[in-house]
Order: C-alpha cells, then sequence, then structure tokens
C-alpha cells in the first residue's frame, strides 16, 4: 500500500506493526528533513500517529500550550501526539493546516481518522471483515487485492450531476472518504463520524474599511504561516486576482520568489499576458510552460491514473505538466489562489443563483434573464433565439428556489446529458438514485437556513471545490510529481471571515469578490483588477484527438466499450464520428467527449484492468 503511494513520499517510506493496527507512510520531507520520519510515538510509545500534510500553527501551538512537552523532533507531527496528549480529540480544533491523520492509542484502544476542514488532503477507508484500512489514494486497496474494486452507481450519478460524489461516497463500491471537517473514531463501538467543523454563513454589519483591515492581517498570516518550511517555496501565478494577492503577500515577506504559470496556444484560454505583467510587476523569476496538444493528449491517461476519477475536462492534465516544471526547478512546495472564489463568489454560478431567484419572482419576465447574457461573452446570442436558448439553458427547475441544490441545477442539467450516452443497464440504474435527496442527507446545511446566494457558495465548497478543485485539479496533480500545494485563502480564519460578510461585500450587484478587488486597489496593475474574470480551461477535444499514433482514441474502439460495459457503444460511435467530422464544437460536446474517453481509461486502469 505504501509504494503505491511512492509519489506522494519518495524522500522515506515506513511500515510499523502497533498493538491492535499497522501503520505506513511515504514521507515528501519538508519541515524537519532528518527527524520527522513517521509514525511518531509518545514517549511510552502507546500513542502513534501518521499524517500526510502541513499543521501550519506548530510553532505557536508549542509555544502555547506545549512548553513543558519533551520534544525530540522538530517536525509538524510530534505536535499532533503532543497535543492529543494534553487535550484528547478536541486538539483538532486547535489546528491550522491540512491535514489527513491517523492517530492510533493503544492505552484505550481506539483510533482517529482525521481530515481537514475543507478536504485539501485524501483520506479513505474501507471496511473488510473486522479490519478497517485506510490510504490517501484509492490505488492503495488494490495492493491488497487488485480485483476488489468496483463501480458504485450512486457515487457516479453524484458525479455526472455535481463533478464529484457526494462525500462520504465516492466512486468505488464500499470505499468511502473521511468527510472534509469530520473524524471517524475507530473502536469498540465501530465506526463513528463526528462533525468538528462547517462553513457558517452569519452575516455582520461593520464598515467596509473595517472589514479590508481585518482581511489584511489574515491573509498576510496565512501567507506567512505557509512559508514554514525547510525547503524552498514557489508560486503559482495565473494571471488573475486570486494568485496576484498571494504574490503581493510574499513579495511583503522579501523572499526571493520564483513564479510559474500555463500557457496555451488557444488565445482565449491564454493568460500570459497577464502572468507576464504581474510577474515583472513584481519582479519575479518567472518560468512559463507552454501546453500544446500533443503534450496534453500524452499525459491525458497518467492524468486519470492519479485523479481516479473521469473527467469532465482535460483541465488537470496541464497542471500535471505544470507541476512537473515545478519539481524539475527544484521545488517542493508551491502556493497558490484557489479557495478565493468559493469564499468570496467568484464564479459565475453565484451569479445565476442571484439571477435565478430573481427571475423566478417573476417567471414571465422577458428581460430578466437576459441579465444572465452579461454571464457569457462567449456566447454568440446574435445567432440564436437568445429567448428561447435562455429559457432551456437556465430556466430548469427555476421555481424550485427553496430546494439546496437550485443554483446548481442549469448545470446539473448540462452534465447529465452524459447520461444519455451510458449503457442502456447502467443509465437505468442511475435514473432511479435522487441526487438532490442524497444532498439533503449528507450536508449538515439545510436548504431553509441559507439564502440562495449563501447557499449556492455551501454547495459548491463542499462539492466541486473538495472534489475537483482541490482534488482531480489540486492536490493529485500536485502530488503526481511530489510538489506539496498550499493555500493561504483555505485557511479557516479567512474562510470564517468570509462566512461572517454581508453578501454585498462578496458580490456587489454582478461585481464578483468586492472585496478582494478593493483590497487589492494600489497593489496590483491595474489591468488584473478591472479585467473580467476568466476560468482556468484547457483544450479539450482539440488536443485529445492528438495523441502520438492516436492512442488514446483507441480506448474508445468498440470491443473496449463493450468489454467495460459502462458506455452505450452505438451512441458513443455517433459522438465519435461527429469528433472526426470536426462537427463537435460546442462547450457541450467537449464535456460528453472528454467525459467517455475519461470514463472508458478510468474503468480500464480500475475497475476492470485489461
Amino acid at each position: 500500500m505504501v509504494t503505491e503511494l511512492h509519489h506522494r513520499g519518495p524522500d522515506h517510506q515506513q511500515v510499523d506493526v502497533c498493538k491492535g493496527a499497522v501503520l505506513g507512510h511515504a514521507r515528501l520531507s519538508i519541515i524537519d528533513l532528518s527527524g520527522g520520519n513517521q509514525p511518531i510515538y509518545s514517549p511510552d510509545g502507546r500513542v502513534s500517529v501518521v499524517f500526510n500534510g502541513e499543521i501550519y500553527n506548530y510553532i505557536e501551538l508549542k509555544r502555547d500550550l506545549l512548553a513543558d512537552y519533551p520534544f525530540r523532533t522538530e517536525s509538524d507531527t510530534e505536535v499532533i501526539v503532543a497535543l492529543y496528549l494534553r487535550l484528547g480529540i478536541d486538539f483538532i480544533q486547535h489546528l491550522n493546516g491540512q491535514f489527513a491523520i491517523c492517530l492510533h492509542d493503544e492505552r484505550n484502544g481506539k483510533s482517529y481518522l482525521i481530515r481537514d476542514r475543507i478536504g485539501i488532503a485524501p483520506l479513505y477507508y474501507r471496511r473488510r471483515g473486522e479490519d478497517i484500512e485506510f490510504a490517501s489514494e484509492i490505488k492503495s486497496f488494490r495492493a491488497l487485492d487488485p480485483t476488489s474494486l468496483e463501480l458504485n452507481p450512486a457515487g457516479l450519478a453524484d458525479f455526472i450531476h455535481l463533478w464529484a460524489p457526494i462525500t462520504p461516497e465516492t466512486l468505488y463500491r464500499d470505499i468511502l472518504e473521511v468527510s472534509p471537517g469530520c473524524y471517524l473514531e475507530l473502536g469498540p463501538q465501530g465506526v463513528q463520524q463526528h462533525r468538528y467543523w462547517d462553513f457558517v454563513y452569519e452575516p455582520e454589519e461593520r464598515p467596509l474599511p473595517e472589514l479590508i483591515e481585518e482581511l489584511d492581517a489574515l491573509m498576510e498570516d496565512a501567507v506567512r504561516i505557509r512559508l514554514r518550511s525547510d525547503v524552498p517555496v514557489a508560486a503559482y501565478l495565473s494571471g488573475g486576482l486570486d494568485s496576484s494577492i498571494i504574490l503581493s503577500y510574499l513579495m511583503r515577506s522579501g523572499i526571493d520568489l520564483e513564479t510559474f504559470s500555463l500557457t496555451f496556444a488557444d488565445e482565449d484560454l491564454n493568460e500570459a499576458p497577464f502572468q507576464q505583467e504581474v510577474a515583472q510587476w513584481f519582479g519575479t523569476r518567472h518560468n512559463e510552460l507552454h501546453a500544446d496538444y500533443r503534450s496534453i493528449a500524452d499525459a491525458f491517461v497518467d492524468t486519470i491514473w492519479h485523479a481516479e476519477s473521469p473527467l469532465f475536462r482535460s483541465s488537470p492534465t496541464p497542471m500535471k505538466l505544470l507541476s512537473g516544471r515545478v519539481h524539475e526547478s527544484g521545488y517542493k512546495v508551491v502556493l497558490t489562489g484557489e479557495g478565493a472564489d468559493e469564499n468570496f463568489a467568484g464564479y459565475d454560478i453565484f451569479k445565476e443563483a442571484r439571477i435565478r431567484a430573481f427571475w423566478n419572482r417573476n417567471p414571465d419576465s422577458r428581460w430578466r434573464p437576459q441579465l444572465l447574457r452579461r454571464l457569457y461573452p462567449y456566447l454568440d446570442f446574435s445567432r440564436m433565439n437568445s429567448s428561447e436558448y435562455l429559457k432551456n439553458a437556465f430556466g430548469h427547475n427555476l421555481q424550485a428556489v427553496d430546494t439546496l441544490l437550485y443554483s446548481h441545477a442549469a448545470r446539473m442539467k448540462t452534465t447529465s446529458a452524459v447520461l444519455s450516452f451510458l449503457h442502456p443497464d447502467l443509465r437505468d440504474e442511475l435514473a432511479h438514485i435522487d441526487v438532490e435527496s442524497r444532498a439533503e442527507q449528507a450536508f449538515a446545511a439545510r436548504a431553509g437556513e441559507l439564502d440562495v446566494f449563501n447557499r449556492s457558495l455551501y454547495v459548491e465548497a463542499r462539492t466541486l471545490m473538495p472534489g475537483y478543485i482541490l482534488s482531480s485539479q489540486g492536490d493529485r496533480m500536485l502530488m503526481a510529481n511530489s510538489v506539496e500545494g498550499r493555500y493561504p485563502f483555505l485557511d479557516h480564519r479567512v474562510m470564517e471571515f468570509a462566512g461572517r460578510l454581508p453578501n454585498r461585500y462578496k458580490m456587489n450587484g454582478l461585481n464578483e469578490k468586492y472585496i478582494l478587488k478593493r483590497l487589492a486597489e494600489n497593489r496590483l496593475p491595474e489591468s488584473v483588477l478591472k479585467r473580467p474574470k476568466q476560468p482556468y480551461r484547457a483544450p479539450d477535444i482539440d488536443a485529445l484527438t492528438c495523441s502520438t499514433d492516436n492512442a488514446l482514441m483507441a480506448y474508445l474502439d468498440e470491443d473496449r466499450i463493450l468489454r467495460q460495459g459502462v458506455l452505450d457503444a452505438d451512441k458513443t460511435r455517433m459522438m465519435l464520428k461527429k469528433v472526426r467530422n470536426g462537427r463537435a464544437r460546442s462547450v457541450k460536446d467537449n464535456m460528453i467527449f472528454t467525459t467517455l474517453l475519461s470514463t472508458q481509461i478510468w474503468m480500464e486502469q480500475f475497475i476492470h484492468p485489461r
């Protein structure tokens, strides 16, 4: 199991047998390079820990709560042991970091599996007989039994509608994840889940200048403690607001900063001019990785292996290529700007939620849905009946305003187009799975407790962010090249601050991330402050049809589709014909093709290996 995780921890591997537990660890050495190998034990040897991630406030914890503890290392891991001995399991509340922890206590026969508040670090488990097996990635379970992985239809239904299974479900039958903000207690009473943190949205009315000052102090400290490392630290630079704000704090710290960016040949995807302007503004040593069609296609199979999931987009692949460049440049740690959009309302889906709720108050209005045109300037409304198009695209479940997933109805309708390309038996099985009900049962927040706007933030932060942004596109693509990502915007103090903000300071009218823009005034180039939000995207069909020797397209050969039994061979053949004829150009076509291809690759790698 540990060997399967070598890419996550190439510097040291160890397996120890304890009373009641076997603990294994693959280490990426970042803090206390010589003394931090795991497992780490209490002085009497009866409490042990293996841990993936970072505890950023370990220095303050040692100073304020553990001054008399007999530390034997300088690692943040030993602080976990010491804090547990001092406070019991409530020690989790004191941690500032990203973490997947297994803590085993021989004294009471209990073990704990603990995951960070937002779900940056992955952590999975399954029960087999009387045993609980746990790992950072699904492929470790294959090491125990290569034929034991099966498709979980409920997890697949969630994925098709929400881009990720609804926690704690996964795409794999009988394998669960430890949900973000939760820990599992394993003991004589079996497996008990406890939630120790969740998003809370309770706006407080305070003057904007005062809020900006508080946010500035929080962000400065969030960046400062994420620079704690015994190896060099670099940063990603997208050319957008979020990564540029991170850079502004990094440059305050006075480090000699090296930055890394992606560029594309497609003009509508390429952000190179903005990246170069920001790099010059701050004087960083800047690196660009050009992700061409062939490099994306040839790395796509390996992307699925590391993501352990089908994908709607090719976007994770360039991120994996970029982390490869970071690794080649001698870095193990990179700071990045994820989390700002979910905390401060940066995505169009949050604007959609507001407009749809406004439209719902007068469903027959012809001008209210026209507000949606402002969100998607790349759609050519002059060639379509815009009123009918908007009604069809965004009017789905318009009046179901009190449901938990109301804000995501339009996205769910679009992605559910994949269902018609599944094998009829699987399609029928998924048709009976109610994703809305599953979300209601799984999430702590209920529809009636939040307004539509904050409900949209909550759903995004509990689905797409941990399940895709921080996983398939984040942690998995970084760790594929033994690089750790650090996320200042996901410091829990920043997230809790965002939960206390009045809505208008997140989104002012339809002006997203309003308080961040005000914070960044006079700190960033004017072009970055005023540029429209550009979500990160990569080429899909154009790239994936350019693999060496056409190797990717071979995955969609009819005999291979029939062998796996998850796709409808006839409908897939029709989509392939459309792709080969150059007629598959729409956003939906790109999404469907990428999903079909990645699903077939995923099935061959994990469910029915060839």
